[in-house]
């Protein structure tokens, strides 16, 4: 599921850590 969500806002949405797209 992360593997193919976007790296920050996906994870946010979640409540997980919230990692920046860098």
């Amino acid at each position: 599921m992360e593997a193919e969500a976007p790296s920050g806002a996906y994870k946010l949405c979640n409540g997980h850590k919230p990692q920046p797209e860098s």
